[in-house]
């Protein structure tokens, strides 16, 4: 289920900064309210365990919350910031 949730959230947050870098603000605040219930399984290819997808769901999900609270603050710095953040520290670099 963790591995689903890195993933759900990596992928998220890539495909919302893609939006963010094409200047496709308002697209991307309208993607966030859509409420959809297999929302970002689009993301992901091959046979998964029904832990991994609902872990995959939860990374997506927390991305978009995560989001959606920096998008009300109203600052790009807060949203572009946001995005750049890790799910958790096993995608930090440990050098």
């Amino acid at each position: 289920m963790l591995a689903g949730q890195r993933e759900g959230a990596r992928l998220e947050r890539q495909r919302l900064g893609q939006l963010i870098q094409s200047k496709v603000r308002e697209a991307l605040i309208g993607d966030l309210q859509t409420a959809e219930v297999n929302k970002g399984e689009s993301l992901f290819k091959g046979n998964h365990s029904s832990q991994w997808v609902t872990g995959f769901r939860n990374g997506v999900n927390s991305v978009d919350r995560r989001l959606g609270v920096a998008i009300a603050s109203g600052g790009e710095e807060k949203i572009t910031a946001e995005l750049s953040r890790h799910f958790d520290t096993s995608e930090e670099d440990h050098k």
